[in-house]
């Protein structure tokens, strides 16, 4: 029972999104979203042969780009073969320890409350005090206290499942999906045979 004990624990202390509900944030009007411009595509090839040299799952990864504003898709599942999206949506950044920041800012100290860039393993799938969650382990040296710092990706209401004409709500780090999406991807992470990579870039 000492692992279920520790599960509940992670799930505890992960209390990583701000009591703020997203309508509550309308900090500034998105009139063009950028991700109408972004083209994930060119980063699913180098997505695909980081997990080919590192072993990783090579048929699924997920890529976030923290340049996009956070009312608009900028999570993507993708299908690393077929070079197309299965899965989009919207997702948190962290707020910094701050009440609110409209641009994804980023660090890796435990405590800092920020977003981290570099590459995730996905790893076991737990429920916590927002539901389903998975633990991640940061893989580069821009992410490496993800797992120390209770960096884990799971769902929150406060996330609109569609794209938004504004900022959305923070976390303290964690990617934060709207609870629909993470229930669309959830069967991609559960059957997979090898570990899922996020790859989080500000591109």
């Amino acid at each position: 029972m000492g692992w279920l004990k520790g599960l509940l624990i992670v799930g505890i202390l992960c209390s990583c999104v701000k009591g703020h509900k997203y309508t509550d944030l309308k900090v500034g009007q998105i009139d063009s979203p950028t991700n109408k411009h972004y083209n994930p595509e060119l980063s699913m090839s180098a997505l695909r042969k980081y997990c080919t040299e590192n072993h990783y799952n090579t048929k699924w990864g997920i890529i976030i780009n923290y340049a996009l504003p956070s009312g608009t898709k900028r999570f993507f599942l993708c299908d690393l073969a077929a070079d197309a999206i299965l899965v989009e949506g919207l997702v948190c950044h962290g707020s910094c320890n701050e009440r609110f920041i409209s641009e994804a800012r980023f660090g890796n100290e435990v405590g800092c409350g920020c977003s981290s860039l570099g590459h995730y393993k996905i790893g076991e799938k737990y429920v916590g005090d927002f539901g389903t969650a998975y633990k991640l382990y940061g893989l580069d040296e821009t992410n490496s206290n993800a797992y120390e710092r209770f960096v884990v990706l799971h769902g929150h209401s406060c996330v609109p499942e569609n794209e938004y004409d504004a900022e959305i709500c923070n976390s303290l780090g964690c990617p934060t999906l709207n609870p629909n999406i993470l229930k669309k991807i959830e069967p991609f992470l559960d059957q997979a045979e090898a570990p899922v990579i996020i790859w989080a870039i500000n591109d």
